[in-house]
Parts: C-alpha cells; structure tokens; sequence
C-alpha cells in the first residue's frame, strides 16, 4: 500500500511503490541511497527500495533533496524515531494509543522539537522526576543538554517553571530552543552525516539558521542533499 504523505512545504509524499523499479543502479547514486538507509533507517535497503530510489535520482524525476526528503519521512522512520523517544524519555515501550497520536501529528507535520517537548513536559515523565520542579528541571539538562545543570541554572528554571503556572511544556520548549541545544544539533548533524567535526563557518552559519527558524528535519534534509553528503565514501 501506497503511504499518503504530505511534506511541510506542502509537497505530496511519495511512496516507494509509486515509481517502478528498472535497470541497473548507478555506483554514486547506489551508494548515496545506501548511505540514506544507514544514516535514517538504520539498515542498508532492500534490493528492489534500492533500484527504486536509484533510477529516481539517475532519471532526475526526484532531486537528492526529495528522496532524502521522502525517506526521513517515511512510516519506518517515524516508528523508529517515536520509539526511540518513548524509551530514551520514558524509559518504556510505546503503548498503542500514545504511538498512534504521535504518528498522526508527525503525519500532519507536527515538528520534532513539538513533539519532544510534549514528552518532556508530560505528566508521566514530571512522575519519573518525583513531581518535584528542581529535580524535573535537572532532569531537563541531563537529557536535553547532556550535562548537569548548576544550582543557579536549575533555579533559575525553576522559578521560570514556577512563573509560567507549571508550564512544563513551554519550560522544555525554551531548552530545546536553546542555543546550548542547537550548537549541540549541529555538531550531531556534522558528525552523523558528513561524519566529522564542523568547521568554524559551517558551525555558526547552520546555528544561525536554527535560530532563524530552520526546523531539524529540513537541516537534515540539507545535509544529506549536499554534495559532501553524496560524495561521502563511507
């Protein structure tokens, strides 16, 4: 069956099963849609997904900005990506309902950074903090910005927590929005998909574009249509 997609700049999804398999790949773009299937999926593709997305690229009916486009918007990897919040959060599998109501807001183009701070600012994981504010707040810098938070951080936090009525949503909305989080997004963009440390220039110009509103799905999307990206060897 066909996946019915729609992408946030309002472009219609395209399922693998639209678009017929034929010929042989070519070397680059097979390897370029290898390394799509690594980087996103965390597997190397299927023989006929592979054929399907080469011959797209060789025959120019999709850019290499669609297809990565079309992948990391996949079913596969948003089941994988919910998952990986629901146990990296939560600390426990993803039961159906809650699964399905973030599968359904992804769909609909609901952004990561939403849906990462509708887990952080959850009932269930202010419980997993002791429904205490500074712990929840500590909890917030461990898991958002790797490091422990000092004692002026987390209160201050706290009290930001406190002056927006408990707002743990908005609270974990300002962390995610952080510079601190967004140099920490593009130092992960620069490693996990040109696979190296990011140059001074690179490093600022993509933070800058964070701040400007730049979601991480279109700099991921970016990323891997660059000529460093597709050029990569390994």
């Amino acid at each position: 069956m066909t996946e019915n997609r729609v992408h946030s700049d309002g472009r219609p999804g395209l399922g693998i099963e639209r678009l017929e398999a034929r010929d042989v790949p070519s070397a680059a773009s097979a390897a370029y849609v290898t390394h799509l299937y690594q980087d996103l999926l965390a597997r190397d593709p299927d023989a006929d997904g592979l054929t399907v997305w080469v011959n797209a690229l060789d025959s120019g009916s999709l850019s290499r900005t669609q297809v990565a486009d079309d992948i990391q918007d996949s079913t596969e990897f948003r089941t994988d990506l919910i998952n990986s919040y629901y146990q990296n959060i939560l600390g426990r599998a993803a039961d159906t309902a809650g699964f399905n109501d973030y599968m359904a807001k992804l769909q609909a183009g609901v952004s990561r950074d939403t849906v990462l701070a509708s887990f952080y600012g959850s009932e269930e994981y202010f419980n997993r903090a002791g429904r205490n504010p500074p712990t929840y707040v500590s909890h917030l810098y461990s898991q958002i910005l790797g490091r422990a938070g000092s004692d002026a951080e987390v209160g201050y936090w706290t009290s930001v927590l406190a002056q927006n009525n408990g707002d743990r949503t908005a609270v974990a909305s300002l962390f995610l929005a952080s510079t601190e989080y967004r140099q920490d997004e593009v130092t992960a963009a620069y490693s996990h998909f040109l696979q190296r440390q990011p140059d001074s220039k690179g490093f600022v110009d993509w933070g800058s574009q964070r701040a400007s509103g730049v979601s991480v799905e279109a700099m991921s999307v970016m990323f891997m249509a660059s000529d460093e990206y597709y050029n990569r060897q390994s």
